[in-house]
């Protein structure tokens, strides 16, 4: 039954209660400051006044999809150069629907087989430096994903009949890889595309005029459109067969459904960021940075500015604090989170060092948090223990060095599990063989249970899993947290991102593991 009362709250609530955010807390979910800039975890960016006046526009009546296709396709040639070019449900979805597009075209007798094309010309080649996080998107499309090392090997890859060339644009921008001019040259007919989800777009655009055939870019990141949204654009053939594979289709992509609102907000979002002024954000974001710099540097940690570059469009401050407190950056992520709901980011922010991104912080509000935060973290002289704990005077009755079944029980799927596991005095380290995967673990063991973290090096992502449980003889039990990052973006939030699962163990044989000697136990490496 629905509770009247909440109901009238949340639809009519009086412009006094409507501060920023009620609408959250209406659900019992308290919004975060959000110091990480546009990371889709917690929300992408914010959309500007245009944008939301353009969607509300939208609304306001109904369109055949097709026929604003044909509009939008043609007001995004004109902005940006290219042919044509469409709006997907988000910057993955451009990928998979442009795979689609190089493997089938509109054939309906193709389109309507993917993924499954059997022995038909499905390879998609891309430089082994340029593989990233979505790249296996394609692989679902039905695509097969090879890599080649240089241009001679991209040469000799030709005799697979590749459909198609992906290419990372951050990649080019930093000068890793092959250069997109002499893939063209070495590959003259294959269709490349450039995946550009977080730069920015021009006029007109570059990569196209750089000889690329398509290009995607994120419509809800920096360009502060509807955060599900992102772009196609290049040849006009591929991105209407791309258009066609998706909705409102009955094809592949019917899944990725892009709404009449969303086509015209991210499209006000690109025609304001090709006219904008830039000053007016720069200047915004020097005064919040220094701002909190300076109540940092009061506190006696180390402060750099990290200025914008062409693959990170805005300034960043990196707080250090090395000696001074005991404290590892996760250590002050979590207390952040808790003390004021600060999200700082946690990728390439390692050891002793946070970064602060104020791409989505929002007023004076946001800024006196984090300060706040700061002050409430490191506003003392002394830092008390560090998170970790010296375990030094504990004693460790338990060991739990030995082989280990471990049953996990995921969400509808159950798996058996290996643990080999050696332990001095406080801490664990050993191997942890999966199904399939086989990877080192590390923990430690306290008055509080037993931690034990592994990882699992894989393709395209590794995996991590964290065993919190408590221990007894010969039996262990508790909660698992399990997720996947690439390298450059480990963190918390990507490393717990696939949720909990529960576990339990018996040992079933007493002697330890073999563990590399060379294994850093306090790195995880």
């Amino acid at each position: 039954m629905i509770d009247r009362l909440s109901r009238e709250h949340f639809l009519t609530a009086e412009p006094d209660v409507r501060s920023r955010g009620w609408i959250y807390r209406s659900l019992n979910v308290e919004p975060i400051v959000n110091c990480v800039g546009t990371q889709t975890n917690f929300g992408g960016s914010q959309p500007s006044a245009v944008v939301v006046n353009a969607m509300a526009a939208a609304a306001e009546a109904f369109v055949d999809l097709d026929e604003l296709a044909e509009g939008v396709g043609r007001r995004l040639g004109r902005l940006t150069g290219a042919q044509w070019g469409i709006v997907t449900a988000g910057s993955t979805a451009a990928l998979s629907l442009a795979t689609a597009a190089c493997l089938a075209g509109n054939d309906p007798e193709l389109m309507l087989r993917l993924p499954h094309l059997g022995g038909l010309p499905r390879r998609v080649l891309i430089p082994e430096e340029h593989r990233f996080d979505y790249d296996h998107i394609m692989t679902v499309v039905g695509a097969e994903v090879g890599s080649f090392l240089d241009l001679n090997d991209l040469a000799r890859s030709l005799d697979t009949q590749p459909r198609m060339i992906c290419m990372l644009g951050r990649a080019l921008l930093q000068g890793v890889g092959p250069a997109l001019e002499d893939v063209r040259k070495v590959a003259e007919h294959v269709p490349i595309i450039i995946d550009a989800a977080g730069l920015s777009p021009q006029s007109p655009d570059a990569w196209l005029q750089r000889g690329a055939d398509l290009v995607i870019y994120s419509g809800g990141k920096f360009l502060r459109g509807p955060h599900s949204t992102g772009f196609l654009l290049g040849r006009e053939d591929l991105c209407r067969a791309a258009w066609l594979n998706g909705p409102p289709h009955q094809s592949f992509g019917r899944a990725m459904k892009v709404g009449k609102e969303e086509i015209i907000g991210a499209l006000a979002a690109l025609e304001a960021w090709l006219i904008r002024s830039e000053n007016d954000d720069q200047a915004k974001w020097d005064k919040t940075l220094a701002i909190i710099e300076k109540e940092a540097v009061a506190l006696g940690l180390e402060t750099q500015l990290l200025k914008a570059q062409p693959f990170s469009l805005v300034p960043r401050l990196r707080i250090t604090w090395r000696k001074r407190y005991r404290y590892t950056a996760d250590y002050v992520r979590r207390m952040a989170f808790l003390m004021q709901r600060v999200r700082f980011p946690d990728f390439w922010s390692m050891g002793e060092a946070i970064e602060i991104n104020p791409f989505n912080m929002t007023g004076v509000e946001d800024i006196n948090r984090v300060v706040l935060c700061l002050r409430e973290i490191f506003g003392r002289i002394e830092s008390p223990q560090s998170e970790a704990g010296t375990m030094s005077g504990e004693s460790f009755e338990l060991d739990v060095s030995g082989s280990w079944k471990v049953s996990i029980e995921f969400l509808g799927q159950h798996r058996e599990d290996l643990f080999h596991l050696s332990q001095t005095r406080g801490w664990v380290r050993g191997t942890h063989k999966s199904r399939r995967l086989s990877g080192i673990i590390i923990g430690r063991m306290s008055s509080n249970g037993i931690v034990l973290n592994s990882r699992h090096v894989g393709q395209p992502l590794t995996i991590y899993h964290t065993f919190r449980g408590i221990p007894s003889e010969g039996a262990l039990a508790g909660e698992l947290t399990v997720g996947a990052a690439s390298d450059e973006h480990r963190g918390l939030s990507l490393c717990s991102q696939f949720g909990r699962a529960s576990w339990q163990a018996v040992r079933i044989k007493q002697s330890g593991a073999k563990v590399p000697r060379d294994y850093d136990c306090a790195q995880g490496r």
